[in-house]
């Protein structure tokens, strides 16, 4: 878990739960000829900022609490619990405070990761861990159309 460079061809920086589960997907559904590129840029940020890194884990935190508390509401109603009205009240309540909560978060998250990737420091930081990289400000793949 961590920001990467490149986990994806239209993106210089991203936060990547899985580093192994990535890596998967690209040989798993992306074109053979595409692997070598796509293996090789694909690398961890070497030195984020801690303040990106913590709104990043932030985020993941409160996407999971959102996620469980879906998954407690979902089970509620499939199993037919008897749960007094006032608990499904209260987590209904919660669910949305942690929705708002999220939904700021990721607006945070957003301008934050966006922000760092136009500064002189992440670009700076780009070119040195990654050497001969064509990224060109939109791909990885500069000369092909098709995205």
């Amino acid at each position: 878990m961590g920001l990467y460079w490149h986990a994806s061809h239209d993106e210089l920086l991203s936060w990547c739960q899985s580093y192994e589960a990535r890596v998967q997907h690209i040989r798993a559904r992306k074109p053979q000829e595409e692997h070598e590129l796509r293996l090789r840029l694909f690398q961890p940020v070497r030195e984020p900022p801690a303040q990106l890194v913590w709104i990043c884990q932030l985020y993941d935190q409160v996407s999971q609490l959102v996620d469980e508390l879906d998954r407690t509401t979902r089970e509620v109603a499939r199993e037919g619990l008897s749960v007094p009205l006032y608990v499904l009240d209260d987590l209904g309540s919660v669910r949305e405070v942690a929705l708002q909560t999220y939904m700021q978060v990721a607006a945070a998250r957003n301008l934050d990761l966006w922000k760092w990737v136009k500064s002189d420091q992440a670009q700076a930081l780009h070119q040195l861990e990654c050497p001969e990289c064509p990224w060109n400000g939109y791909s990885i793949f500069p000369d092909r159309a098709d995205f």
